[in-house]
């Protein structure tokens, strides 16, 4: 082979390497912005289910506290205020390990203290002013926490729609993100065992995601 062609074969393979090397440090590149950008995606939804779970739980919170005032206040009104009393007691105990994040055992706690009142408050003479008072006052923070609920389970209905995209998932795996839990009940209402409930699919996310 000639030396002119000798060297215009290593001429082309130095262009096909540097090429070659371009090509892979682009790729390696983009890799690396498009896993900040998911990370950066995951980090700000993950916040917003974080803040919305925050403030129902402050918010639910301080209604504990405003029932267990208006118990005192109705004892002789209340025809099972030693059950709530107990349910109260053991939502209190149980509650803070829950502070950050749902759990279906917290969701069992606010079930069962919200299925007595409703029992109580629905077997609860109408007629008397007082009963009327407290009433209005607990279907109002049930207004409020119901609201607040359903802010945060759309949050989470988006985080774990997001989570749950190729290759999203892979990125959200290596760097320890993981699903988060709806809350499955409302306030102020008689709701199904959540238990059984969370084995079924929420109707708002069917085709999306479990519970």
């Amino acid at each position: 082979m000639c030396p002119n062609k000798m060297t215009k074969m290593k001429k082309n393979i130095k262009i096909i390497s540097y090429f070659l090397l371009s090509f892979l440090f682009l790729i390696v590149l983009f890799s690396y912005f498009y896993n900040q950008s998911i990370k950066s995606n995951l980090n700000h939804l993950e916040s917003d289910v974080n803040n919305k779970w925050s403030e129902y739980f402050s918010s639910s919170t301080d209604r504990m506290k405003s029932i267990s005032s208006l118990i005192d206040s109705q004892k002789h009104n209340i025809p099972n205020k030693d059950e709530i009393y107990q349910s109260l007691e053991k939502n209190l105990k149980n509650r803070d390990r829950y502070k950050h994040e749902c759990n279906l055992n917290f969701v069992i706690l606010e079930y069962d203290l919200n299925k007595k009142i409703m029992d109580s408050f629905d077997s609860t003479n109408t007629s008397n002013e007082k009963c009327l008072f407290c009433n209005k006052i607990i279907n109002t923070s049930n207004g409020q926490l119901n609201v607040l609920i359903e802010d945060y389970n759309k949050s989470v209905l988006y985080y774990n729609k997001y989570i749950s995209i190729f290759p999203n998932f892979i990125i959200a795996k290596r760097n320890g993100f993981k699903k988060k839990k709806y809350f499955s009940i409302k306030y102020g209402i008689n709701n199904d065992d959540p238990i059984i409930k969370s084995k079924e699919l929420p109707k708002w996310a069917i085709g999306v995601d479990a519970l």
